[in-house]
C-alpha cells in the first residue's frame, strides 16, 4: 500500500471497489423490467417499504428462532451400574407406570365433585298420576267385586286376603316394591 501525506498512515484506494447490487440492479434495468407494471410496482414496494431490509431483518429472526429452539439432547449410554452421575441423565425410552391405586382415588375425587344433574321430564307427573288413578280405579272395581264383613277381625283377614292383588296393582302403577303395610 501506498503511503499517505499524514504521518505514515496507509492510503486506501476503492477506486476498484465494484458495488455489486448496483451491478444487478443495472443488469435489471437493461432487461427493462421496471416499464412493465409488475416492475413498476415492485419498484414502488422496495422504495416504500424497503423490502430488502426487512427480507434481512426476516431472515435473522428466522435464524434467531431456529437457533433458541434447537434442542441439543446428547444421550450418553457409556454408564455401567455403580456409576455416579455428575449430572442429570435422560433415558432414551419413555414408558409410562400407572399407580393403580393413586388413579382409582383421583377417578373417585373426580367422580364425587361433578355435581349431580337431572333431566326435567315434563311428561313424567302426569304419567305418575295417571298411573296412580289407574291403580286405585282397578283397586276399587276389585273391592267391589268382592263382598266385605262388618266386623273388625274379619275385615283384617279380608284385607290380608285382598294383598293377593298386590302385584296386579304394581303392574298397574309402573312401579314395583311397594311394601305391605303401604299398599293395605
Amino acid at each position: 500500500m501506498p503511503k499517505s501525506k499524514n504521518k505514515g498512515q496507509p492510503v486506501h484506494n476503492r477506486s476498484k471497489y465494484v458495488d455489486h447490487s448496483l451491478r444487478f440492479v443495472d443488469w435489471v434495468n437493461g432487461i427493462g423490467i421496471e416499464k412493465t407494471i409488475v416492475g413498476r410496482l415492485a419498484q414502488m414496494i422496495d422504495r416504500r417499504f424497503n423490502v430488502r431490509r426487512l427480507a434481512l431483518l426476516f431472515l435473522f429472526c428466522l435464524g434467531l428462532s431456529f437457533l433458541l429452539t434447537f434442542d441439543t439432547d446428547f444421550v450418553y449410554t457409556g454408564f455401567r451400574e455403580g456409576d455416579i452421575a455428575s449430572g442429570d441423565v435422560k433415558s432414551p425410552l419413555t414408558f409410562d407406570f400407572v399407580d393403580e391405586i393413586e388413579t382409582k382415588r383421583k377417578r373417585l375425587d373426580a367422580e364425587n365433585t361433578v355435581p349431580l344433574v337431572f333431566d326435567l321430564d315434563v311428561s313424567m307427573y302426569d304419567d305418575i298420576t295417571n298411573g296412580i288413578y289407574r291403580g286405585f280405579r282397578e283397586m276399587r272395581r276389585l273391592l267391589a267385586n268382592q263382598p266385605w264383613p262388618r266386623g273388625e277381625g274379619e275385615r283384617l283377614e279380608a284385607i290380608k286376603s285382598f294383598a293377593v292383588n298386590k302385584p296386579r296393582f304394581e303392574q298397574v302403577l309402573g312401579q314395583t316394591g311397594i311394601n305391605e303395610s303401604t299398599f293395605e
